[in-house]
């Protein structure tokens, strides 16, 4: 009897025994599927992030391929550029040995032109005392052209050949407009009259000049003086 009483205890606190365990493992399993729904939502938020991260990553990608073109593009254009520069400085170094050249070809030409210039100051100068031994040679020679006929002397001369003499014997050398302004006479008339007074020897006449000039000469300015004394 005694046995069959502790059986059935035994029965009865295994059988609560295994109550108790199987509210456990309910409340564990119900526990368990809260927890994997939980999980499940953690996982679903977790993959919405993710791919939300994944399309930033895509743009930051899209944007990164963008910038790396532009930087490609940036630096073939810094290339160019100091490919460009680079020219430039070979052109510099070819202008500075050009306006080297330039300068040292100006600073000849300035030597050559220095001696030019001395040359041409030199041979003015030679063509000036040529000129003025001409000139000496000259007046000699207009002295001696046309000798003075001593033998007429004044006797053929009239009132107005003498006044002209005598104008050019106390003034000095004239043309032939300055007598005519003097002697009141026609164009025609004076330019025969100073033509008369040369051609008898009365006169020297400078041709290189227009109009031509006459002054008296010596021989006649000394014949004049003594007429007058």
């Amino acid at each position: 009897m005694w046995e069959a009483i502790f059986l059935a205890c035994v029965s009865g606190a295994m059988l609560g025994i295994a109550i108790h365990y199987y509210n456990q493992i309910r409340k564990l399993h119900k526990e368990y599927e809260q927890a994997k729904e939980l999980v499940q939502d953690i996982i679903i938020s977790f993959n919405k992030q993710l791919q939300g991260q994944s399309e930033k990553l895509g743009l930051v990608a899209y944007k990164t391929e963008i910038a790396i073109s532009k930087a490609d593009d940036i630096y073939k254009s810094v290339k160019n550029n100091m490919k460009l520069i680079e020219e430039l400085q070979n052109n510099e170094d070819k202008y500075h040995n050009l306006e080297h050249k330039v300068m040292s070809q100006l600073e000849m030409l300035e030597a050559k032109i220095r001696d030019i210039r001395k040359s041409q100051d030199d041979l003015v100068k030679k063509v000036s005392e040529i000129k003025e031994r001409e000139e000496i040679s000259v007046e000699s020679a207009i002295k001696t052209v046309i000798p003075i006929k001593r033998e007429k002397a004044l006797a053929p001369l009239n009132h107005t050949e003498l006044e002209v003499l005598k104008i050019l014997a106390e003034e000095g050398e004239k043309s032939a407009p300055q007598i005519r302004a003097r002697i009141n006479l026609s164009r025609e008339h004076t330019a025969r009259l100073m033509k008369k007074l040369y051609e008898e020897g009365y006169l020297e006449r400078d041709t290189r000049k227009i109009p031509y000039t006459y002054k008296i000469k010596e021989e006649m300015r000394s014949l004049l003086k003594k007429v007058e004394t």
